[in-house]
């Protein structure tokens, strides 16, 4: 059975404050703390570019449309798609820290752990970087270097680490890649061709091991594997068919990598719920999973727009302020300070826009085209310093 938001509930965090009291400023908070920074950190949020329209990040790489529809990319040269790059499990060896431009006429993007996804003006869609499950949707495992057309008629991309999904324009669900947690509904270990999964879908959020879709009746949907009782209708540690966990939901997110271990899920209401995750509940607030028990537990009111990073949350209210808390050890928070982890919703800027988090960094976009960039990622968010 659905969770039905509960308007009475009160919400864990209280954030609200009356809209003629919110700060003017542009500049981020952070960037008034005096912190030293290192090739590997910088906790003070950093202007990257200007004249930008919509980002995306995952694990070291980072994308950026600017308002010509240009696509701009950087990060580690092996994870942002360019050649000759190399990779260690310790750190990138080669990275690209000046944004390069890709394409043009870019509509949006979205980064995945080894490859990425944009879709142009005229809704095609492009895929290029590394493909060893087929995550490229070219019926072949063949690494590209270059963008390359999959598909017409898409309205949404969503990478994930090993695995890619669009919605088009009918509003119907595809996916291929990885499928080692049955995310693409099938006992294949991979598919490397576009694979129709569901229809009535407007918004989808890809994690390694559980997929969160969002149906035309306002309802939240997730399958895979739940390894981290993420989806908290079904047993842990089962495979799952899609099954529907929530009611009058707007949108939804969970973070494309083996960290994914909870969800948030905003209602049409603007109320923002977390689900799953005991490690997130242990790590970052105890008292999260205490409170919510196997159910979804209200964090927030008014809130527009909610990003899961790593063991992060970024939340955008509607006023457009960005509050951040979670993990902060390398400063990915962007408070300007690197911490042990910050447990309550913190003011991070205002005239937020939208918000992309990689593994230890993430990026906010300004409602004026500016794009700041924090967090410690081995020198990769420091472009253009």
């Amino acid at each position: 059975m659905c969770f039905s938001c509960n308007d009475e509930l009160p919400p864990m965090f209280d954030i609200a404050l009356p809209e003629n009291s919110i700060s003017d400023s542009w500049e981020p908070v952070g960037v008034r703390k005096k912190i030293r920074s290192s090739a590997r950190l910088v906790p003070r949020p950093w202007c990257i570019m200007k004249n930008i329209r919509s980002i995306s990040a995952c694990i070291h790489q980072n994308a950026a449309i600017d308002s010509n529809n240009n696509l701009w990319t950087w990060g580690a040269k092996s994870m942002a798609q360019l050649e000759d790059g190399s990779f260690t499990n310790d750190a990138p060896q080669d990275i690209q820290r000046v944004p390069q431009k890709i394409m043009n006429h870019a509509l949006m993007v979205s980064c995945g752990g080894w490859h990425t996804m944009c879709v142009t003006e005229d809704c095609t869609l492009w895929t290029w970087g590394e493909n060893e499950f087929g995550q490229l949707g070219l019926g072949d495992f063949d690494k590209r270097s270059q963008p390359v057309c999959v598909m017409e008629e898409v309205k949404l991309a969503c990478a994930g680490e090993y695995q890619s999904f669009v919605i088009k324009k009918d509003h119907t669900l595809w996916g291929w890649g990885l499928n080692d947690s049955g995310t693409l509904l099938d006992a294949d270990r991979y598919c490397h061709t576009p694979k129709l999964l569901l229809d009535s879908v407007v918004h989808v959020s890809c994690g390694s091991h559980v997929i969160v879709a969002v149906r035309q009746d306002g309802t939240l949907w997730a399958w895979g594997h739940n390894i981290y009782g993420t989806i908290f209708t079904e047993p842990m540690y089962r495979r799952c068919k899609p099954v529907c966990l929530m009611k009058n939901i707007a949108e939804a997110s969970c973070f494309p990598s083996d960290n994914n271990v909870f969800g948030l899920a905003i209602a049409k209401n603007s109320d923002l719920y977390c689900f799953g995750g005991e490690r997130f509940g242990s790590k970052i607030n105890m008292s999260i999973r205490k409170a919510g028990g196997k159910n979804p537990i209200k964090l927030a009111q008014n809130i527009s727009h909610a990003y899961a990073g790593n063991d992060v949350v970024f939340l955008q209210d509607k006023w457009n302020r960005l509050f951040a808390f979670g993990r902060n050890e390398l400063g990915q928070c962007g408070t300007g300070k690197s911490t042990a982890g910050i447990k309550i919703p913190t003011l991070i800027m205002t005239h937020a826009q939208q918000v992309a988090s990689g593994y230890f960094h993430a990026m906010c976009l300004q409602t004026n085209g500016n794009l700041w960039i924090w967090g410690g990622d081995y020198g990769i968010n420091i472009a253009q310093r």
